[in-house]
């Protein structure tokens, strides 16, 4: 038996993500600029993220940024969105969507 350390671990964590976003993307047909982009905020929301505070609540509810962090889905599908508005890449929320949960 071989154990997993930490040379074993790829070296992007979250390579099925952006994997996603690939796929996500020549799907729509989007630029690969626009693809750069989503990417870019993945990582950069995922760093922020990380270097949050984390707060324990008392309630079961959970805010905005908590569910993003939790569901990858949710985050790859926003970043996706959000690059095609900034590179001005029309795609309609409901194509985004679609694609994002197929």
């Amino acid at each position: 038996m071989t154990s997993i350390n930490s040379n074993d671990l790829p070296l992007i964590p979250n390579i099925v993500s952006i994997q996603f976003l690939r796929q996500a993307s020549s799907m729509l047909d989007i630029p690969i600029r626009t693809t750069a982009t989503a990417i870019l905020y993945y990582h950069r929301y995922k760093l922020f993220m990380s270097k949050q505070e984390k707060v324990i609540h008392l309630e079961d509810t959970i805010r905005e940024e908590e569910a993003l962090f939790i569901h990858e889905e949710l985050l790859t599908t926003t970043c996706l969105h959000l690059a095609c508005k900034a590179t001005e890449v029309p795609r309609k929320v409901r194509d985004v969507v679609n694609v994002g949960y197929r």
